[in-house]
């Protein structure tokens, strides 16, 4: 099958929805400096090959996006958030940089990019490399033919593993300086909670109880009276040791995940070293019950907090503990106390 350009999936403008997206995509095909940027990327590709002939070119269509090298553009619009958006760019690349040096994952290589928005291009961008493949359209488990699920469960464990060995000493982002070229920091930020930096969360632990706090108050907003809704706010922020702490792992045998999960225990038990992740197996939480309840309790948005915490109760409690037997005790309780 023939290499496809990254930009085969385009199929013009006049296709998009009519909204935010498209506004922006119109904002940068009307003002982007398409010549200035081809002659960037011309200047990244020679930089890297240093053999390259020197009579190449690149052109630019932003009809079509087709283009002589193969590097994806990213750019960034949104020119009242100037400052952040620079940061964001830059922690985006260091990021990439960081992983591509200490693993073996498939991370797109930066060329090139400039995070000012006076540049002469006329945004943010970061000029990348292109990797292979194609994106999916649904779960993995459905979108393949079944004799390829090893194949690809044998890699996404390999990318866990290794993300998983990817330790630091506290939570926050990556941040190697202004200019993208120092050294390798993580830079403490606030994740919405903290009175100040200082006190900000520097585990996952502390953020997740952060964060279920305020999505909690967001949850209450319409139903602060509720018995029903407070019982559902104690529950998903109760839930935490029952995340942490376990003492018997009931495996589901999610479609696909079991095939994950005997990949990473292979990698687990070949003795390679994963640095001060080496006690805390993946394979155990993945597909667990650990698992389900983490997923629920991190991703319930504050609309849907009722019914999640219904799911999260059956499992912490099973039969033993009723809805009901809940609402009594946690029905008139305020869950959004800091303490």
């Amino acid at each position: 099958m023939a290499k496809k350009r990254p930009s085969a999936g385009w199929l013009g403008f006049n296709t998009l929805k009519p909204g935010l997206l498209r506004d922006r995509i119109q904002t940068v095909l009307s003002t982007t400096n398409f010549r200035q940027l081809e002659k960037v990327a011309l200047a990244a590709r020679l930089q890297q090959e240093k053999t390259a002939d020197p009579s190449v070119v690149c052109t630019i269509s932003s009809s079509t996006f087709a283009h002589g090298l193969k590097i994806i553009q990213h750019v960034s619009v949104d020119s009242s958030k100037a400052h952040e958006n620079a940061v964001d760019l830059l922690r985006e690349i260091t990021t990439m940089r960081t992983v591509k040096k200490r693993t073996s994952i498939p991370v797109p290589k930066s060329y090139t990019y400039d995070v000012s928005s006076s540049n002469e291009v006329g945004f943010p961008y970061v000029l990348m490399e292109s990797l292979p493949g194609r994106v999916l359209e649904g779960p993995i488990a459905l979108q393949l033919p079944p004799e390829h699920l090893p194949k690809v469960a044998k890699q996404l464990a390999e990318v866990m593993f290794q993300l998983h060995g990817l330790a630091f000493d506290h939570l926050g982002q990556l941040w190697c300086g202004n200019d993208g070229q120092g050294s390798l920091e993580i830079d403490r930020i606030d994740f919405g909670g903290a009175k100040s930096l200082a006190s900000a969360p520097r585990t996952s632990l502390e953020w997740f109880c952060i964060q279920r706090r305020e999505v909690n108050r967001q949850a209450l907003k319409d139903h602060i009276q509720d018995p029903e809704w407070l019982t559902a706010c104690w529950v998903l922020r109760l839930a935490a040791p029952h995340i942490i702490n376990e003492a018997r792992l009931q495996n589901y045998r999610l479609q696909g995940k079991d095939l994950v999960r005997e990949h990473l225990q292979h990698l687990e038990q070949s003795g390679e070293d994963i640095g001060e992740n080496s006690q805390s197996f993946l394979s155990d939480f993945l597909g667990s019950k650990r698992a389900e309840i983490n997923h629920r309790c991190t991703y319930s948005l504050p609309h849907h907090a009722l019914w999640d915490a219904r799911l999260v109760a059956s499992l912490i409690y099973g039969d033993h503990v009723s809805w009901a037997q809940l609402v009594q005790v946690y029905g008139g309780r305020n869950c959004t106390r800091s303490k």
